[in-house]
């Protein structure tokens, strides 16, 4: 019995079964799109949930890439804050960072000398 062609058996991306992630997903849109209406629309306005963050130093984990960059990036800007890396970046996230014209955070141990809060 031959396997050729076998490969090309497969359902495309249309014809396959929906996923249990996206099936809660659909079912709970509605609520999820309420939640969203309760949470920060302005720069600032997410102090009001978590005030003790303002001011901290934002650190993703210690083999920084480009996940961690980017979520020190965000959460200091929404809870007003520092951002920071803990070591070298890599190639993608020099380039991702250049790309969208997003600073280089500083390394961590530079911003904690700076305000070691």
């Amino acid at each position: 019995m031959s396997k050729v062609g076998e490969h090309l058996k497969h359902k495309t991306y249309v014809e396959r079964d929906e996923t249990v992630l996206e099936h809660a997903v659909d079912a709970h849109w509605t609520e999820g799109q309420s939640l969203l209406s309760h949470l920060p629309k302005k720069e600032g306005q997410a102090l009001s949930f978590v005030p003790e963050l303002a001011g901290a130093a934002f650190v993703g984990h210690i083999m920084t890439d480009l996940d961690s960059v980017a979520g020190a990036i965000g959460a200091a800007h929404l809870y007003g804050g520092d951002p920071a890396i803990a070591s070298e970046i890599n190639t993608e996230t020099e380039f991702a960072l250049k790309e969208w014209g997003c600073e280089l955070p500083e390394p961590i141990e530079e911003t904690l000398a700076q305000d070691p809060k």
